[in-house]
């Protein structure tokens, strides 16, 4: 018998779109569209996009490619897009994402600040309160 499905897949994934080291940051990007539009040209059964994700993300396709994959935007549809990277390169990270971090956390400690003085100023007036009540 053929080749299964799944590593049909992984083969046309790897022919077509992981052999062609081309982009800049040395990254590649599959949208599970085009690919299943590959795979029916090579017999792929239709409306199998569950199998084609799973293949692509695939423990076996990551370690005999040395990449490792990021899911962008929602998994298991045919919009799908699956971005690869060299498994020794770190992910590109935008920008904005660490300093906002780095901002909320900074922010973090100063509420922490405000809120136990506020705790501190609410007792100290419900004490009062209770003192002038009595």
């Amino acid at each position: 018998m053929g080749k299964g499905s799944s590593q049909l897949v992984r083969d046309v994934a790897i022919r077509d779109y992981l052999s062609k080291k081309d982009s800049i940051d040395g990254s590649v990007v599959i949208e599970v569209g085009e690919l299943q539009e590959k795979l029916f040209q090579e017999g792929f059964p239709p409306s199998h996009v569950r199998q084609i994700c799973e293949a692509l993300k695939s423990k076996k396709l990551q370690q005999a490619q040395g990449v490792s994959v990021r899911v962008l935007g929602d998994d298991y549809r045919v919009t799908t897009r699956y971005e690869f990277r060299s498994a020794n390169k770190p992910e590109a990270r935008s920008p904005d994402v660490t300093p906002a971090k780095d901002s909320l956390l900074g922010l973090r400690g100063s509420l922490r600040g405000a809120i136990r003085e506020g705790a501190k100023a609410f007792l100290e007036e419900l004490r009062s309160d209770r003192k002038e009540s009595q």
